[in-house]
Formats: C-alpha cells, structure tokens, sequence
C-alpha cells in the first residue's frame, strides 16, 4: 500500500512567516503582537498544511505569549502546488486508495524489474 505523505512547511519558511503575521491580543492590561519580547510562535505538528472545510489551507501554530500562557493558532497557507506529486509502476498510477491502486508482491531474492516513475 502507498501512502502519500503530508505536505509540510519547512522551518525555515516557517520562521519568515511568523514576521509577516499581523495580530493583536489583549493579555490582562498588555497588548502584544508579533514583535512582543519575550513571544515565541512555534508551528505545530511539524508544520503539517492541513486543509479546512471551506477549500482553504493552514498550519497550525502555537502563541506563548511573555507571561507563558499559550494560544493555539491557524495560520492560513495558500497552496502554491496545486498539483500535488504523482508516482507510476510500469505505466500504472500508484494512490493512496488501496482498492484502486498498481500493487505488487516482491519475494525474497527476487530481482525487480519494474519502472518506477515520479513526477511533480
């Protein structure tokens, strides 16, 4: 079975857009925003992008604010690969839907033959 892996940010694009982000929150008598001392915005699951009902993306973040109180956040993502990767087997496209899907059985000591073919 294949298993396509889930799209991730990479740290460092991560880290360029906690300086983009522009918000404001009211914490007792303090209002903080992304330039806050002592503020950390740390992405969530890796940084996995996860789709939400309405078509839209986003990565999950959390907010620890100077006081170490924390917020869990949504930052949107616009999918810049509409297409994601595809994979072929001689030909036949490999998914993620077991019942539909090339499969193939490999045995001990067995030479593989076949063509495997990526492409985004």
């Amino acid at each position: 079975m294949l298993l396509l892996q889930v799209q991730k940010l990479l740290r460092k694009i991560f880290a360029s857009m906690k300086s983009n982000l522009t918000f404001t929150s009211t914490r007792g008598a303090v209002k903080v925003d992304n330039t806050t001392s002592g503020l950390t915005i740390t992405m969530k699951e890796d940084g996995a992008i996860k789709p939400k009902d309405n078509g839209t993306y986003y990565v999950g973040a959390t907010i620890t604010y100077p006081d170490h109180s924390t917020e869990d956040i949504e930052i949107p993502v616009t999918k810049a690969d509409a297409n994601g990767p595809s994979a072929t087997m001689d030909g036949m496209l490999l998914t993620d839907n077991e019942a539909t899907t090339a499969t193939f059985v490999v045995f001990k000591g067995a030479k593989i033959q076949s063509y495997f073919q990526c492409k985004r």
